[in-house]
């Protein structure tokens, strides 16, 4: 049962007044009118309503005392967080821009994350948006391009990737599986192609990018050297397209939110205004713009390639600047030292970012920067006893393992040792504080917010809302993840620890985490389910970054002697037919959709707000697949099923037998009013499909296409 906190008194309002007036005939025997309308009466009702208060205020636990449980149970609140944001920066000439330089979003101060060169030239994105065209368009763009033989045509439009976020292109949305970057004169420039090249190329592009899926749904740490596309250059010569991957640096730790790239810009050897009609634009060519005004002032072009990848854009901006919600203090004057244990000092500015930190200590003629730790119980003594066993080199590494402090963020305390885990600040000594704070959550701002830079020729362009900001944790929910930290302790040993402490992953978002049954002794197998997967919506599966940020979690977490494999989920391919009557006056194509949607939920690995998940080694019953159309509401009544797997459609069966790691997967569906379609039916073709021959079509043949 719930262990209650007691009640220090119970009395209320109406029983402090019942007594105080029961108590008059005796300590006050002249006083016979109790009446509401008495003076007195009205005294003792406002002594008691104040004696309530008190009481009320005596019954709670101070917050002071809650914090410090919270702070001898090792719950520290979680620190605000900084916001970030992308910006484009704009100049007619060359300028730097230095790391940590301030905008400002109105009184909310920003700083640039990296250093920056913004060129004089301006980027525009375009993708190649294959289309349907109808059989005179097609047979008009067969004849004109009859000279390439035994090539099929497709179709595509140049379309333009707009700063509104809307775009979502990612390697199955264009014709040729890239986006493409065109980089052009600005307008008034002066400067011709050749002279522009000539002075800028070799100098250093930042590149920001905009991935399409919500930025809360996947925070996945990278290594810098894992981008999810290559930068290329194109050049045509001697009648050969070839191209050439750039060397790209990647300014941030992730490509799961915006971020920044660095490359050099190249010489543009090719200049794409010089092609024949019929080359332009053709197959793996650049695009060809219709505007012949911006084709005019063209640079050149810059592939972003996407084969082979999951990953989507939704934005590309040159001369990008990634900034971060942040105001630095610096060398702010904290009291002098005491000498005294457990010293505490206070920060002026909080919540304070942590890794901002840097706390300066000078005694004498001598500052010494100390160590930030998480619990001073594991800091070296003051006083280090010699020891002849260890080498002379080991007292120095005491010394400076004692020098450390322990840092409340949110409130911006700072606390030092008590002499035995930790040096104690000398006796006036000057402590100073270098760091940065934050306004958390007020520093999510929508676009255009960013209006000025400290610098005089350059001007902001933000086109994007900033995101990540965060307010300190409050008590009550930390206090909230007091059982949690009493059931595991950080600490992988019950079942529910794994599943708990696995879907508490920060940055990543899991779905489903199953243990699966244990084939060797002291392994334990995790099946893990992402909640959200772009590329596999019907089929979540875990990607190789999001199985590392897994791994690294359970690593630290794991008992010495357990090894732990995490799995992704196999998906096992069926085909169903459903014969089916539609209830009267509900449109056939209505049906289809909420059956489709209902036999998904059914069969999806991921639990819904109607439907719970699909159960391990369950296997999928055509009977169960009947009972669910049944429920449909637009479905008068189901008629019969077929059940099939992919692969071997021409045997019907009953049931699919399914392992422990597998979820079943529609891979074909077909609905039909009366009797359900043969399965031979509805196995997926895969035709053997000729080398294409990629053509673009302006926008105005394409107002015709279906």
């Amino acid at each position: 049962m719930p262990i209650k906190p007691p009640v220090i008194e119970d009395r209320k309002y109406a029983d402090l007044v019942q007594e105080a007036l029961a108590r008059i005939p005796v300590h006050n025997p002249e006083w016979t009118n109790f009446s509401k309308a008495d003076p007195g009466v009205t005294l003792l009702e406002l002594f008691a309503f104040m004696t309530e208060t008190l009481l009320y205020r005596a019954n709670l636990i101070p917050e002071r005392n809650r914090m410090k449980f919270l702070s001898l149970l090792g719950v520290g609140l979680q620190e605000a967080k900084a916001a970030s944001g992308l910006v484009a920066l704009k100049s007619d000439q060359l300028e730097q821009v230095r790391q940590e330089t301030l905008l400002r979003a109105g009184s909310i101060p920003f700083r640039a994350t990296h250093a920056l060169k913004v060129l004089p030239l301006v980027g525009r994105v375009f993708y190649k948006q294959p289309i349907v065209a109808d059989s005179a368009l097609m047979q008009a763009y067969q004849d004109l391009y009859a000279s390439y033989p035994d090539r099929e045509l497709m179709l595509y439009q140049v379309t333009p990737i707009l700063d509104d976020l809307l775009s979502k292109v990612g390697p199955k949305d264009s014709a040729d599986g890239a986006v493409w970057l065109g980089l052009f004169l600005p307008e008034g420039s002066k400067d011709t192609r050749e002279t522009f090249l000539k002075k800028h190329t070799g100098e250093t592009l930042t590149l920001g990018v905009v991935p399409s899926y919500e930025l809360k749904k996947v925070m996945v740490n990278q290594k810098r050297d894992q981008l999810p596309f290559t930068v290329d250059v194109p050049a045509f010569q001697k009648d050969q397209l070839t191209f050439k991957t750039l060397p790209a640096r990647l300014l941030q730790d992730s490509v799961a939110a915006p971020f920044t790239l660095e490359i050099k810009l190249p010489a543009f050897e090719t200049d794409w205004n010089d092609l024949d009609p019929l080359e332009a634009g053709v197959g793996l060519m650049p695009p060809d713009l219709e505007d012949t005004q911006l084709r005019e002032k063209l640079l050149g072009w810059l592939r972003i390639n996407l084969q082979g990848s999951e990953f989507q854009l939704s934005a590309l901006q040159v001369n990008a600047l990634k900034v971060t919600q942040e105001e630095w203090v610096y060398s702010e004057i904290l009291p002098d030292g005491t000498g005294e244990p457990d010293q505490m000092v206070r920060l002026s500015r909080a919540p304070v970012l942590p890794e901002s930190v840097a706390v300066h200590v000078r005694v004498g003629t001598e500052t010494e920067t100390w160590t930030r730790v998480s619990d001073l119980h594991e800091a070296a003594p003051e006083v280090i006893l010699p020891d002849p066993s260890l080498p002379p080199t080991v007292r120095k590494v005491y010394e400076q393992q004692s020098r450390v402090y322990v840092l409340d963020a949110e409130s911006g305390e700072i606390r030092f040792g008590d002499g035995l885990r930790g040096t104690r600040p000398p006796v006036q000594a000057q402590i100073r504080a270098d760091y940065a704070y934050s306004v958390g959550a007020k520093g999510n701002l929508g676009e255009k917010a960013i209006t000025s830079i400290e610098h005089p020729k350059v001007k902001v362009l933000h086109s994007y809302p900033t995101w990540g900001g965060a307010d300190a944790e409050k008590v009550q929910d930390a206090e909230k993840r007091i059982p949690q930290l009493f059931q595991h302790g950080q600490r992988l040993v019950t079942a529910e620890d794994f599943k708990t402490l696995t879907c508490s992953i920060p940055g990543i978002e899991v779905g489903r985490v199953e243990l699966l049954s244990q084939k060797e002794e002291g392994t334990v197998r995790l099946l893990v389910v992402p909640q959200h997967d772009p590329a596999h919506p019907d089929a979540p599966v875990p990607d190789s970054i999001f199985l590392q940020a897994v791994c690294r979690h359970l690593d630290e977490r794991r008992l010495v002697t357990t090894e732990v494999v995490v799995h992704p989920p196999r998906y096992r391919s069926i085909l169903v037919s459903i014969g089916l009557e539609p209830r009267p006056g509900v449109a056939f194509s209505q049906v289809q959709d909420d059956v489709k949607a209902a036999l998904k939920a059914f069969l999806s690995p991921l639990p819904s707000q109607t439907q719970a998940e699909w159960s391990l080694k369950k296997p999928v019953r055509a009977m169960e697949l009947l009972a669910t159309v049944n429920r449909v509401p637009s479905v008068e009544f189901a008629q019969d099923v077929f059940l099939g797997e992919l692969g071997n459609p021409h045997l019907s069966t009953q049931t699919v037998n399914l392992q422990e790691d597998e979820f079943p997967l529609l891979a074909a569906l077909s609905i039909s009013v009366g009797d359900p379609v043969p399965l031979e039916d509805l196995t997926p073709s895969t035709p053997d499909t000729p080398d294409r021959l990629l053509v673009s079509v302006p926008s105005s043949k394409v107002k015709g296409c279906g």
